[in-house]
């Protein structure tokens, strides 16, 4: 986790240097540590509680609140964590960070840099990723519809019957300073 914390520090340093330039999507490894074990269990619950989940989707973890000075007993970070269903389509879907855990691309991402509205991707970088996260998400289909009259309504070359979008689902992870953690569940609306 210490290694997200530092690549996030030197992402921040990094931009305030060149807005102008577009960034590189990392990835990175979350080895050992307290972040990476609870990804795994919820990963495993996810693919016992919603069976589609073994074969489809990503994770997405976001970082709510950071304490650098926490003492043993307080928060020191909090994540957000779920599961998802959806290609990413627009520069904010971007992560700045993704790593594979238990098979699953997982993106990671912190409130601090949603708000920076003009930080840009490279197109190279996006492409990769988007390759990565829509592999995870299954085959599409060309879907074609008519209306009554006889008229296309709907011709889409990319629909994936398997698309959904989890706006409720996950759990909050609150870790403390001396490493405990406390989990919260959020309600689901797979």
């Amino acid at each position: 986790m210490r290694y997200f914390k530092i690549l996030i520090f030197l992402f921040f340093i990094q931009l305030s240097h060149s807005y102008a330039q577009n960034l590189k999507i990392q990835e990175i490894n979350l080895s050992n540590n307290v972040l990476e074990n609870e990804i795994i269990n919820f990963i495993d619950n996810k693919k016992q509680e919603y069976t589609n989940f073994n074969d489809f989707g990503y994770i997405k973890v976001t970082l709510d609140y950071y304490n650098s000075q926490a003492n043993q007993k307080e928060l020191s970070h909090i994540f957000s964590i779920k599961d998802q269903y959806i290609p990413l389509k627009t520069e904010a879907n971007y992560p700045l960070f993704f790593t594979y855990i238990d098979d699953k691309i997982v993106l990671l991402y912190t409130n601090e840099f949603r708000l920076i509205n003009e930080i840009k991707f490279s197109k190279r970088s996006k492409r990769k990723l988007e390759k990565k996260v829509n592999k995870s998400l299954g085959k599409t289909e060309h879907v074609i519809a008519y209306n009554s009259k006889g008229e296309k309504v709907i011709d889409d070359k990319d629909f994936n019957p398997n698309e959904s979008f989890n706006i409720h689902g996950g759990i909050k992870l609150k870790i403390y300073g001396d490493n405990t953690v406390e989990i919260i569940k959020t309600s689901s609306n797979n």
